[in-house]
């Protein structure tokens, strides 16, 4: 069912499409690393959904796992497919292969333009607003996937808006001008004026020019150094969202933000790609579920600051680089995401759920010398933290009835004694199985809240890759 027939609320996922075999071409695009160091961010069809053979089938497998996971629409972030660069010629590949699609009324869709990359001197030489632009926009809008809100008016996010009156990067002073040439090309093919919402969170700059609502790109209104829990993620999340500026609001939702390939490295330094400095948690399935109940009840009490229907925007379906394995299905994480998703729609959870817990999770308390290894291809989320000194410990906490610490498929060694809730649970030994690397487990414990205390009882080297629980 699309927008148009009603529904209670529409989820989005932003798509950034710099994944096909020559994106290395592109200074800065993505660190190359990302390939051999993170394959926990690895798509389950393969990294690369343009420019390989089978590249519309996959296409349409992400199509299908998106509607299947009650995903509403796609956000493509645009880019002109004539630009002198290769690397940008084939960024909207995928869009393509979705207007293409035979599943294409699976899913909606709507644009993310930047504005660099559709006005200032160089695009307006080349392209021309009015003379391309505009008119490749307008008839993207009027395909019945595309998602219209507060009746027919196209729903358009914004990038960089506080540059639409730069004479180099934007429309200088005529921006007002044209954006009015946008809505009325819209009039004319039967579509109200696009419904702008500024993608930065700049409440400012969408006040200063006309715009309807504010959003986030995931990064963009991040700042500062460190690595966090998930629920800092979602307590920025939702602190962005302030109704007291009159702009509507459709809430940025973050998946994963977890720039690690972007480290402040020689690829940074010499391409000049963005380094953060801060990371994120991956969320559980319980905090994801929870993140999403909580943007939808905020958007059902709110109806007034939002859009009719009420939308979210989530970061991001496929920001394997500087965001993290995004929402997609990936090879480490499968559909969680999804799952999470259609839960929140549906109220029907997976048949079992288990829940992960990261080794760099900071809710995991270590004491002693313990050491982390980062960008190690095969370890859940490319890393895994050791020790090797008799009486160093680490201790969690949990909700669930069953839990499992799992190390390193290739190591063996350690020893250690694990209580759970202060109670001796036995021994174990990091002679983790090559297919699981599961080295303690235990079930039957009672429903509720539990606290576990490991504690190496040997020199050898014992690693904790993941805690999953349930």
């Amino acid at each position: 069912m699309g927008m148009r027939d009603g529904q209670a609320f529409l989820a989005g996922a932003i798509r950034w499409d710099a994944w096909f075999p020559t994106n290395a071409s592109y200074a800065g695009f993505v660190d190359s690393s990302l390939y051999t160091a993170y394959t926990s961010r690895e798509p389950i069809d393969g990294w690369f959904d343009s420019e390989v053979p089978d590249h519309a089938e996959r296409v349409d497998r992400q199509i299908q796992a998106a509607a299947d996971g009650q995903l509403d629409f796609w956000a493509f972030v645009w880019y002109p497919d004539d630009d002198p660069h290769e690397g940008i010629r084939r960024l909207n590949n995928p869009l393509k292969d979705y207007m293409a699609s035979s599943k294409h009324d699976l899913l909606q869709f709507a644009l993310i333009l930047q504005t660099g990359w559709v006005s200032g001197a160089a695009q307006e030489e080349r392209r021309g607003w009015r003379r391309r632009n505009v008119p490749e926009f307008v008839e993207l809008m009027k395909d019945k996937q595309y998602v219209l809100v507060d009746g027919n008016r196209p729903l358009l996010f914004w990038m960089d808006t506080a540059f639409l009156d730069d004479a180099e990067r934007g429309f200088g002073s005529r921006w007002a001008e044209e954006l009015a040439y946008l809505a009325e090309a819209c009039a004319e093919a039967g579509l109200g004026a696009p419904y702008l919402v500024d993608m930065r969170n700049d409440y400012a700059s969408a006040a200063r020019f006309g715009f309807d609502g504010v959003s986030d790109y995931g990064p963009a209104s991040h700042s500062g150094e460190g690595h966090y829990a998930y629920e800092e993620l979602a307590r920025h999340d939702r602190n962005k969202r302030d109704i007291e500026k009159g702009l509507k609001v459709i809430p940025g939702v973050s998946a994963v933000i977890d720039p690690s390939p972007r480290h402040n490295d020689a690829w940074t330094a010499a391409v000049g790609a963005s380094y953060y400095g801060y990371s994120f948690e991956y969320p559980t399935y319980t905090e994801w579920f929870e993140h999403l109940s909580e943007m939808r009840d905020w958007l059902f009490h709110h109806a007034q600051h939002t859009s009719t229907p009420p939308v979210m925007a989530i970061y991001a379906w496929n920001e394997l680089d500087e965001g993290g394995p995004g929402i997609m299905p990936t090879k480490q994480e499968g559909t969680m995401f999804l799952d999470a998703l259609r839960a929140v729609k549906t109220g029907i959870h997976p048949e079992r759920i288990e829940n992960r817990i990261n080794d760099s999770n900071p809710g995991i308390a270590y004491e002693g010398n313990w050491q982390r290894e980062r960008g190690v291809a095969g370890s859940y989320n490319d890393d895994y933290t050791w020790s090797d000194t008799a009486g160093d410990s680490f201790s969690f906490s949990f909700h669930g009835t069953w839990v499992k610490l799992c190390g390193e498929r290739h190591m063996a060694g350690g020893k250690a004694s694990v209580a759970i809730d202060g109670t001796e649970a036995g021994t174990a030994a990091d002679q983790a199985a090559e297919q699981t690397g599961v080295w303690f487990e235990t079930g039957g414990l009672a429903p509720g809240s539990h606290t576990v205390r490991v504690t190496l009882t040997d020199g050898s080297k014992l690693a904790l890759d993941v805690i999953r629980f349930g």
